[in-house]
């Protein structure tokens, strides 16, 4: 078996050929087993930064994004909120309008669900990808409060 001699030496996958010989690794199909051996990678350094008390650019530490959670909502798993003939004050509405609001929406957190909040729900479901019906269910809920801005 020939090792690697490129310039990049890695070791994530292998490379492997097969030719037709008779040895005792060898199958009735006339392929050579031979399991790989497993090189030591060397670390790579760190890079330098580039300005005195910056952070390096790049790291082999993992990174995570901070955990962003929705608040519960607030109508069970098959309620929505929904434009309605009569409409009343709501304080899930409210709650979600502001958080729309916070994200730089232009809708006004007043807890009553009208024709301006279904078009502001309409068009943060199509941005969203979501299901565009202007009404907040639990999945359009929870994108309000989760979703990466733009």
């Amino acid at each position: 078996m020939k090792t690697y001699a490129g310039k990049d030496k890695h070791s994530d996958h292998v490379h492997a050929s097969a030719k037709h010989t008779k040895s005792a690794d060898q199958n009735k199909q006339g392929v050579v087993f031979r399991t790989p051996v497993k090189q030591p990678v060397a670390a790579r350094p760190e890079p330098t930064p580039t300005k005195p008390n910056m952070k390096p650019v790049s790291s082999n530490k993992p990174t995570t994004k901070p955990v962003v959670k929705a608040p519960a909502f607030p109508l069970g798993p098959n309620g929505d909120y929904h434009e309605a003939a009569n409409p009343r004050f709501k304080p899930g509405v409210k709650q979600f309008q502001q958080k729309l609001k916070d994200r730089g929406w232009d809708i006004k957190a007043d807890g009553f669900f009208g024709d301006k909040t279904t078009q502001v729900v309409r068009a943060f479901q199509k941005e969203k990808r979501l299901g565009m019906d202007g009404r907040v269910g639990p999945l359009t809920w929870k994108a309000i409060f989760t979703a990466p801005l733009h």
